[in-house]
């Protein structure tokens, strides 16, 4: 229930701690699920490819948040030795989820807007006040597409690119193994050019999430075997 459409701003401030505690008592969920105004964040608006990314990728989309219906079952493929890149991290609503959710090894989000890196910071250190984030956590201003990923173990991405830009991810991840050999994943929600992933060779269709989670595609290939 999106309580925030419906409970008047000034009785915000005594409801949400009462809320939490509810959610915390029924849910098998962490808490950081709940929706962007129970943590004071800013993480649900859409925003437009800013020109400096079209010159480079003319092929960008604008930002979209992941929906909270997808979040928990990252959950449920998570490993305690793992180092998760958010390609495309915008505002960091899945950053914060999986650091806020998942002991893991780390949380690295990557995102080429300036503006939306500041926003995920702000939304990081909101959160971080209010609660313990034992998982070490990295907002990196870069392009997804050159920087280095050596130490990713499962890639996270929403669409966030367009087809060309797709390929030189997928490229920078593969070379990233010649350097660094290792067992990856690669979860792609809203997976609107998954052929081009099918097609990789050193990649192997998996089926580490549900083929769909309400009305999203989900796909995710892995290169063990390969």
């Amino acid at each position: 229930m999106r309580l925030g459409r419906v409970v008047p701003a000034f009785l915000k401030p005594y409801i949400k701690p009462l809320y939490r505690r509810f959610i915390a008592a029924v849910s098998p969920m962490n808490s950081a699920t709940l929706p962007d105004w129970i943590w004071s964040l800013e993480t649900g608006e859409l925003v437009d490819t800013p020109e400096a990314l079209k010159e480079i990728h003319p092929d960008a989309v604008y930002y979209q948040p992941t929906p909270y219906q997808v979040l928990p079952y990252l959950r449920t493929i998570l490993h305690s030795n793992d180092v998760f890149f958010d390609l495309g991290s915008g505002m960091g609503r899945v950053v914060l989820y999986v650091a806020g959710t998942c002991k893991i090894r780390k949380v690295v989000g990557v995102e080429f807007s300036s503006d939306l890196v500041q926003v995920a910071r702000t939304n990081l250190s909101r959160l971080q006040l209010q609660r313990n984030i034992s998982t070490p956590v990295m907002l990196i201003n870069a392009d997804a597409s050159t920087i280095d990923v050596g130490e990713g173990t499962v890639y996270f991405m929403f669409n966030p690119f367009g087809e060309e830009t797709i390929r030189k991810v997928l490229r920078n991840i593969w070379l990233s193994l010649k350097t660094n050999p290792r067992q990856i994943r690669i979860l792609y929600i809203n997976a609107v050019f998954a052929e081009i992933l099918d097609r990789v060779d050193w990649l192997n269709s998996t089926e580490d999430l549900p083929p769909r989670i309400g009305r999203t595609i989900v796909r995710s290939w892995s290169n063990h075997g390969r």
